[in-house]
């Protein structure tokens, strides 16, 4: 995810505002820290070209745990990997 402040842009889309004809208004999903998020608002709305910024949903960050095998049938469903880094590989080889 982010770390040390970092703030990543996930997705981001403009289009013309409904209300004002000369104006535009941008949607950015972020991934940081709120209070990476903070700053960032806090100096956009120091711009003369920004109006207002508006957070639309806050999430916490979900947190996946690494997949490990508990049974020997398991490695069965990684078995695609092994063939993609080791293309060389005999499919005839008793291990696949």
């Amino acid at each position: 995810m982010s770390k040390n402040g970092k703030i990543f842009i996930t997705h981001i889309e403009s289009r013309k505002s409904r209300s004002e004809k000369e104006q535009h208004q941008l949607f950015m999903q972020l991934v940081c820290p709120h209070s990476a998020y903070e700053n960032v608002c806090s100096s956009a709305k120091q711009s003369p070209l920004i109006r207002d910024v508006t957070l639309l949903e806050e999430k916490e960050p979900e947190k996946k745990d690494p997949w490990i095998p508990r049974h020997i049938s398991d490695l069965d469903r990684c078995t695609h990997l092994i063939t993609k880094f080791e293309p060389d590989l005999d499919y005839d080889h008793p291990v696949r």
